[in-house]
């Protein structure tokens, strides 16, 4: 293909690549078919090698809706095309594990379809639709983990410092994810609340709410107060507690309006 297309002949399939496996980039002009080209690869790559879990990232909902949509389409094209092949699709959902589950352990062409925000964040579909407010949110939680974990509820940490002791422990990314958690919590134990009669819950007016975020706040105190009950919960609480360890004057108070 290389050579086809007048691109430097690669000498091993790794080269210049950071991972211990191949890593390919392949980049198709808009409309000549990446979709096409990607979802027939899965299935050769099954038919030659038996490969049977898949993942496709996307980068928005439009697209993921796209991917989804030209799978169904496609569905009965590439069971013609490779023996009647079984597969199954699905789009993550971050409150639905038992979907995740059957595809690790099912044995037949599994295709997961992730947004990439959901798979760097751990925030439900509901939050990821709600961007002028959830990433400002995702912040807020960030921040009140090293609050509450220092025992400074109503001041702030600074970010820099916070960042840089995250980083020390290699801690960044969890944090990200464990409060991507807490905010889904905090939705869910708000839409679990007995509504006002005549009226129905609506998660564009909670996030708007000071509600909310006293929501985080106790969802984030339940999440480390669960953790020692979970497998291995106990290591990582402990982990999370040196990876936001800072001193006092690292805080500084709340700013707040009504």
């Amino acid at each position: 293909m290389q050579t086809r297309n007048q691109v430097p002949r690669s000498r091993a399939l790794g080269e210049g690549c950071p991972y211990d496996f191949p890593n390919f980039s392949v980049e198709m002009e808009t409309g000549t078919g990446k979709t096409y080209v990607y979802l027939r690869a899965i299935f050769e790559l099954n038919k030659l090698y038996g490969f049977k879990k898949f993942i496709i990232v996307v980068p928005s909902v439009a697209i993921r809706e796209g991917v989804t949509s030209s799978i169904q389409l496609m569905r009965v094209y590439f069971k013609g095309l490779y023996d009647n092949v079984s597969f199954d699709n699905f789009v993550y959902q971050s409150k639905d594990l038992t979907r995740v589950r059957q595809f690790a352990v099912n044995n037949e062409v599994q295709i997961m379809v992730i947004n990439i925000q959901a798979f760097q964040m751990n925030l439900n579909e509901t939050l990821l639709a709600m961007r002028a407010y959830a990433p400002y949110h995702h912040l807020y939680a960030i921040g009140m983990c090293f609050s509450i974990a220092n025992n400074q509820s109503e001041r702030v940490p600074n970010p820099h410092k916070a960042f840089e002791v995250a980083s020390k422990y290699n801690m960044v990314e969890e944090l990200v994810k464990a409060t991507g958690t807490c905010l889904n919590m905090a939705l869910e134990a708000a839409a679990n609340e007995t509504q006002p009669a005549n009226r129905v819950f609506s998660p564009k007016n909670w996030i708007k709410t000071k509600g909310c975020l006293s929501g985080i706040n106790g969802a984030i105190r339940n999440y480390f107060s669960m953790l020692p009950r979970m497998p291995g919960g106990a290591k990582i609480k402990k982990k999370f507690i040196e990876a936001t360890a800072l001193k006092v004057e690292d805080f500084e108070y709340r700013w707040s309006a009504d």
